[in-house]
């Protein structure tokens, strides 16, 4: 919807946009931290991509990463306690 926002003489404007979710990625083929990962775009007219086509890849590539994050969103003592809340995201499940 933004590209009609800012293109609206643009066919089919209010139709752009996409969203990707790759599933069942095998992270073991991913080596290290400077693995990455190389976004194509096609465009077609075909629903299966195999029509006339137009390929555009990103420039610069997606570093992958592998860190484990993490934050602490807050750390007290009281009435005999300690409370603790924040949150990890760990780069491997498990």
């Amino acid at each position: 919807m933004m590209l009609l926002k800012f293109y609206p003489q643009v066919a089919n404007a209010d139709q752009s946009g996409y969203q990707a979710t790759l599933r069942k990625l095998n992270w073991g083929n991913v080596n290290d931290v400077n693995d990455q990962l190389k976004v194509i775009s096609r465009y077609s007219n075909a629903k299966n991509g195999e029509g006339k086509y137009v390929d555009y890849v990103a420039q610069r590539p997606i570093q992958l990463d592998k860190n484990n994050y993490a934050y602490l969103d807050n750390f007290s003592v009281g009435n005999n306690q300690i409370n603790i809340a924040g949150w990890q995201c760990p780069f491997r499940r498990g």
